[in-house]
């Protein structure tokens, strides 16, 4: 997500409607395509064991993309305030 550093400053600065919940809807993103990624690797990521129900897995990705959302928000704050900073 730091990687979005500058698209976050500059939305600050533009002051577009709706930028909170695009960042948080990158953060979103970012935690399904972590989820799919470890749940292709063998023996990684949760649930790691056999046979996982899909309840296990529907909790799995609520977990990442909620770790992502808030993490993206996050960072989106902290860009905002460096980007106020700068004027």
């Amino acid at each position: 997500m730091f990687l979005r550093i500058p698209s976050y400053a500059s939305w600050q600065t533009s002051g577009g409607p709706g930028r909170l919940l695009w960042a948080m809807g990158d953060g979103l993103l970012a935690g399904l395509v972590v989820g799919i990624i470890t749940l292709q690797i063998p023996n990684t990521g949760e649930p790691s064991v056999a046979g996982a129900h899909f309840t296990g897995v529907l909790i799995w990705f609520a977990v990442l993309m909620t770790l992502g959302a808030l993490n993206a928000l996050l960072i989106y704050v902290l860009a905002s305030i460096l980007a106020m900073g700068e004027h």
